[in-house]
């Protein structure tokens, strides 16, 4: 069944009744058109009223807190200064370096500021990303990711999936951007493809130099995992994510809980916070608090296999509310190459946790194995008689 209109004007002449729709949507299992299984459309459709069933995620999954409670768990992540890394003042450098390294090992995230991406060019990307949330369902049909590929616009849509998550989402990376944008804007495509492959190319290069830092706090040199990062082995993606007002959004999430299964995220979002890290040792959901003028990076699953465990991917999800749309673009950054711990890094006390893997073979199953708090990772590549029998806690 295609959907072909506009946010404007809906009416029974353009589509079927709301009711027939969702009846239609019943069985989430035999659904794989993303252009139906889709929060803005659906949102648009019910203007405030039911969450649609097919939204409904499953009572153990639901968020316990919304992402504006003002506790505790509301988490302002340090804001680490990456200028002061290029700093001739040595305890400058050191104290931001230990915090990254304590971040990674810990949370599994670091907000990081000065960061060199240009604010004018953030703002401008930003922009355009709005721009193509709000063209017309019908445009935006014409640059539907199908099921089974990784680029192009549709719902984030994973196998196993118990419920979908209230978001709509538009991937691409820096050599197929201009195909994309042209389906949707096939006389004027460039306005958007420009901003976003620039985009793409800073924060890949705020990746590389992320790594290196990283690298160095492991206490290897900086350019020891510049073996995986050669021009033809560097992967750099953009994924943009739109969450619109949700009717209910106690029984909704804009991203299910997951791990990334990538080297680096790096994130920026605008002031609508939705971010929740897990705290292993609380067992307990933690409300990111926004700050527009960073970006919050996290540690992937290929960096946790690379650094042997000693820095960790960490569950994370999006939760959504009724007032307010958020917008995030995260940046995956990453390497085709074959990975496995350094040597240096493994110990009678630390040995090696996984085996050796690929990114190509890894996205064959990430997302299909892990449930809940499980670690993808550890299932499918852990070498378990290695694995510690409990992580410590994140302190």
């Amino acid at each position: 069944m295609s959907l072909s209109m506009g946010t404007q004007g809906l009416g029974p002449t353009t589509l079927p009744p709301a009711t027939e729709l969702l009846a239609s949507l019943a069985n989430i299992a035999q659904r794989t058109d993303s252009s139906i299984t889709n929060a803005g459309l659906l949102s648009v459709l019910l203007q405030g009223s039911q969450l649609p069933e097919i939204y409904v995620q499953p009572e153990q999954d639901r968020p316990t807190k919304s992402h504006d409670v003002q506790t505790e768990l509301e988490l302002d992540l340090p804001a680490v200064d990456l200028s002061a890394l290029n700093s001739a003042d040595g305890p400058a450098r050191d104290e931001a370096l230990a915090q990254m390294v304590h971040a990674c090992e810990t949370w599994g995230f670091i907000q990081v500021i000065n960061h060199g991406v240009d604010l004018e060019l953030i703002e401008k990307c930003e922009a355009e990303v709005h721009r193509l949330f709000q063209l017309p369902v019908s445009i935006k049909e014409n640059a539907l990711r199908v099921p089974g590929a990784q680029y192009g616009y549709g719902a984030n849509f994973w196998l196993n999936l118990p419920a979908m998550n209230w978001a709509e989402s538009f991937h691409v990376n820096k050599h197929n951007c201009k195909e994309y944008a042209a389906k949707l804007w096939p006389s004027d495509y460039e306005r958007f493809s420009s901003s976003v492959e620039k985009y793409i190319s800073q924060v890949e290069d705020l990746g590389h130099r992320v790594r290196r830092i990283l690298t160095e706090g492991l206490g290897l040199a900086p350019d020891y995992f510049d073996q995986y990062f050669e021009e033809h082995e560097t992967m750099a993606s953009l994924r943009m994510n739109f969450y619109p007002l949700c009717p209910e959004p106690s029984k909704a999430l804009g991203l299910k809980a997951h791990r990334d299964p990538h080297f680096l995220t790096l994130l920026h979002q605008d002031a609508t916070g939705g971010l929740q890290i897990w705290n292993e040792s609380r067992d307990e959901w933690f409300n990111v608090k926004p700050r527009v003028d960073s970006f919050i990076l996290n540690v992937g699953d290929v960096l946790q296999a690379a650094s042997n465990g000693i820095y960790r991917s960490v569950l994370h999800r999006v939760v959504v509310n009724s007032y307010k749309t958020r917008l995030s673009m995260a940046c995956f950054y990453n390497t085709s190459a074959t990975v496995v711990a350094p040597p240096q890094l493994l110990t009678p006390e630390n040995p090696q946790r996984y085996r050796p893997f690929s990114w190509k073979e890894y996205i064959r199953t990430a997302y299909t194995v892990t449930t809940g708090k499980v670690s993808q990772l550890d299932e499918l590549y852990g070498i378990q008689e290695n694995l510690p029998k409990q992580q410590d806690d994140q302190r």
